[in-house]
Order: C-alpha cells, then sequence, then structure tokens
C-alpha cells in the first residue's frame, strides 16, 4: 500500500469529468445569479428654469437662458429572471420556464426541469484560473502478475479537497446581436470550492463531487447600451459525476 497526496491523483480523475463532451452535460446543478447593478442613463435630463431677456436702454439685444441638467444613478436587482430575459434577448429566442445551470465542464446550461435546452456559450461562458488548493487523499496500489503476463496495477481511494480560484463570468452576444444593441459585461471575484472525489479502477469507476459559491463579485460593462457597475454573488450547487 502506498500513499499519496491528493494533488498528484485527483487532477487526472477531474480532468476527465471536466472535459466531457458539453452537447449533452454530464451532470449539472442548479446555477444562482444574485447581482447589484448601478446604471445611469446615457442622456441628462436638461430643463429651462428661466427665460431672461437682456435690454439696452428699452431695448431688447438678447436672451440669457438658465438650464438645469439632471442625472440620477439607478440600482436594481439582477437574479436569474434577469439573465435570463437577457439570454433570451441575445439569442431572439424565449426561453420562459427555463433555468440556469452549471455543468463538471464549467459550461453554463438553459435546462427546462430535467430536460436540456441548450449551451447559453459563446454569449455567456465561465474562466476559472489561478486555483489554490489543500487537501488530502489516501490511495492503495496493487501490482498482480499471473504467469508471465504483464503486471496489472489497481487503485483505489478518496480525497477531499478546499480551493480558492479567480472566477471570471464573461458575458458578450456582439457575435450573435446582429444589428441589435449589444451588451457586454464581466464580473469576477474569488470563489471557494469544496470536492470530494472516488477512485477505483479495479471496475473502472469513479465519482466526482463539487460545489461552489464567489461571494463577493464585481464588475462592469454596458447592459443593452447603458453602462454598468455589477457586484453580488453567484453559487453552484453541489454536482455529481460518476463514471464506470
Amino acid at each position: 500500500m502506498k500513499k499519496f497526496l491528493f494533488s498528484m491523483i485527483v487532477p487526472a480523475i477531474a480532468l476527465m469529468a471536466f472535459n466531457a463532451n458539453a452537447a449533452t452535460p454530464p451532470g449539472t446543478s442548479p446555477l444562482t445569479i444574485s447581482w447589484k447593478v448601478m446604471q445611469e442613463p446615457p442622456a441628462l435630463e436638461i430643463s429651462t428654469n428661466t427665460m431672461t431677456t437682456i435690454k439696452s436702454g428699452t431695448n431688447a439685444v438678447g436672451t440669457n437662458y438658465d438650464y438645469t441638467s439632471k442625472s440620477k444613478i439607478t440600482t436594481w436587482t439582477f437574479g436569474n429572471a434577469e439573465l435570463i430575459a437577457l439570454l433570451s434577448h441575445s439569442f431572439s429566442n424565449s426561453f420562459t420556464g427555463d433555468t440556469l445551470a452549471i455543468g463538471t465542464n464549467n459550461e453554463i446550461y438553459l435546462v427546462n426541469g430535467t430536460n436540456y435546452v441548450m449551451t447559453t456559450y459563446p454569449v455567456l461562458s465561465v474562466t476559472i484560473t489561478n486555483t489554490l488548493a489543500s487537501g488530502a487523499g489516501t490511495y492503495d496500489i496493487t501490482v498482480k502478475r499471473t504467469g508471465t503476463s504483464s503486471p496489472k496495477t489497481n487503485y483505489t481511494g478518496s480525497a477531499t479537497e478546499s480551493q480558492m480560484s479567480y472566477v471570471i463570468v464573461n458575458y458578450d452576444d456582439s457575435t450573435v446581436i446582429g444589428s441589435g444593441i449589444p451588451t457586454t459585461f464581466t464580473v469576477g471575484g474569488w470563489a471557494t470550492t469544496a470536492v470530494d472525489a472516488t477512485v477505483n479502477s479495479t471496475n473502472g469507476s469513479y465519482s466526482i463531487s463539487r460545489n461552489a459559491t464567489m461571494q463577493s463579485g464585481t464588475g462592469y460593462g454596458s447592459i443593452r447600451g447603458t453602462n454598468s457597475l455589477i457586484s453580488g454573488s453567484v453559487t453552484a450547487g453541489a454536482i455529481k459525476y460518476s463514471e464506470y
């Protein structure tokens, strides 16, 4: 029996799951968006308060205009319903009754109940970078030889890991919106992820479970032509993926 560091074994297992075919999501979990969006109207409100006639003696020689301009920042809640409505506009389609889900390959999908509707790529995408991890795993490795045959190696084990990553949610519909006003924004922040993995090469099985939360993301961009500042959280529920 040998014991291996978690980081030596699990990434190889996880790679098989995370690179699975995106056409049919191998496993998804609900995705929850909870953002606050601050916007300034693209145009100032301008009004004329007073008009004063300028005179030279008794003759009017001009008019003086006094103007008042006003701009107000508005704040509104941006959640799953607002994001799905935005996707409907971008794809020129109706996604009534659909919900958001994220797969083991970090791709975001629209689903309806247990039915897969479509991927949101390339409009909506997630990038995970600079992952730091701590954890431990124990694996038993057995090498057997029967007669003159080549040695056969079997291993079983499990591991847990806690990860910190920088996660970027990117929205860009400029390639699909046609002649409409595009929406482009980016929200990024630190995310925590818990991962549990088991492997058994004797029967060729492995399973991975993970959940992640970006607590305090911030970002900026333009939502249908209006400059926007964005802050809030993104939460992915537990994803489980197994293979035999």
